[in-house]
């Protein structure tokens, strides 16, 4: 089963894998044993390589496999591949030995000589690693191919959902409409891991995040009892993007009728469009733009200190989940039942197109999904939630809302 919503996109990969496997089974026609020993996996393994080299989200969402994983290999090195925006959250994890980064130009642009010698650079680090065991947890072929294969990696765990099926030595079971960390659990029961059904994605964050925070707090005077509410307003595509101006009256009507304090978090790319939505909710009392935040952990510290998140489907919203804040969702093209968050109470803002769910970077309809959501639609959300905060706190984190 193919996972690509683009019928035309199935076609050229199932033709794609015929021609694929024609190919490799002429280049092992001397070693058979490489094509016919599928679904073997080693009892042990000296070092394991877990790869998910794409976005913040995506890796926060493979965290509650780790424990798990070490469990099943208690006396493995295993090393986790992600990209250079993503390795915060995994450092300080104690279930893993070493973090690689790499940034793939199938995710990153960049000039075609830089992706050449990275991605020799990496090939040559992975094959001088000798790992006998690797796990993509995404199940992207160029990711099985370019980094398992071409790195000599003898056993080979993922999904054939995009293709390359006769690439793996061991395939994982690919379902739809799964949410991605169950996806992140298939591949970590392949590898013969066993999952705890309540176990969550985790960052593990340490005082001097926490001690940030409280400075960042004594400079802006914010008090501990402090109506706190984060607005992230940045989507890391234009088809995401809900209009700065809407933002701006959603934190005008939490100041006036909450008292709220706003605070404007994004990345240093975002610093413009903080500082416009905050010009235009012409509040400075009560409106902090949050640009010295410099890193995840301590946005996750900052998160565990506020009541209330609001922003679209992205990998902050992954991390209020983690701190258990609650949050009302914008979502657009992406579907629900495959990036909800984890770990907090949530409230989901969605408008249903009939071309939805969609992987397209920009849309050029006037009244899309994202665009139909009106500022009414987020309101709603936070009455709900900010009206259901007086239960005790396992039935907050357990609490699902969504409107769609």
């Amino acid at each position: 089963m193919y996972k690509f919503v683009n019928k035309k996109d199935r076609v050229i990969v199932f033709f794609a894998d015929i021609i694929g496997f024609v190919l490799w089974t002429i280049f092992h026609i001397f070693t058979p044993w490489k094509i016919l020993g599928k679904n073997h996996l080693p009892t042990q393994s000296d070092k394991i390589l877990l790869i998910r080299v794409d976005y913040i989200g995506d890796v926060l969402l493979t965290t509650h496999t780790l424990k798990a994983i070490r469990k099943r290999f208690p006396a493995s090195h295993i090393s986790f591949l992600v990209s250079s925006k993503s390795r915060e959250i995994l450092e300080g994890n104690p279930y893993i030995d070493n973090i690689i980064t790499y940034d793939p130009p199938w995710f990153f642009k960049k000039t075609l000589m830089r992706a050449l010698r990275e991605y020799f650079t990496i090939l040559s680090l992975i094959r001088k690693q000798r790992f006998d065991l690797a796990a993509d947890f995404r199940g992207d072929v160029r990711n099985i191919l370019l980094l398992m294969v071409f790195g000599g990696i003898p056993a080979r765990v993922s999904f054939a959902a995009s293709g390359g099926w006769y690439l793996l030595t061991s395939i994982a079971n690919y379902k739809e409409s799964l949410h991605e960390a169950v996806y992140h659990s298939v591949i970590a029961e392949t590898m013969g891991a066993r999952i705890d059904k309540e176990a969550l994605p985790e960052m593990f964050i340490g005082d001097k995040d926490r001690v940030f925070v409280d400075d960042f707090f004594n400079k802006y005077g914010i008090k501990n009892d402090d109506m706190l509410v984060v607005i992230h307003p940045g989507a890391r595509q234009a088809v995401r993007q809900w209009p700065e101006e809407r933002y701006a009256e959603v934190g005008r009507y939490l100041i006036t009728e909450y008292g709220a304090k706003i605070i404007l978090t994004g990345s240093r790319d975002e610093v413009p469009l903080i500082k416009r939505i905050k010009t235009l909710m012409n509040n400075e009392a009560a409106v902090i733009g949050a640009t010295e935040l410099n890193s995840l952990k301590q946005l996750t510290a900052l998160f565990e200190r506020c009541r209330l998140y609001i922003g679209v489907s992205s990998g902050p919203s992954h991390l209020a989940g983690t701190a258990h804040l609650p949050s009302v969702l914008l979502f657009g093209p992406e579907p629900i039942s495959q990036w909800y968050p984890l770990g907090n109470k949530y409230f989901i803002v969605k408008k249903d197109f009939p071309c939805c769910p969609c992987n397209q970077k920009r849309c050029y309809v006037s009244e899309n999904c994202i665009m139909a959501i009106k500022v009414e639609d987020v309101i709603h959300g936070i009455h709900i939630l900010l009206n259901s905060q007086e239960q005790n706190t396992e039935q907050k984190r357990r609490m699902v809302l969504k409107y769609v």
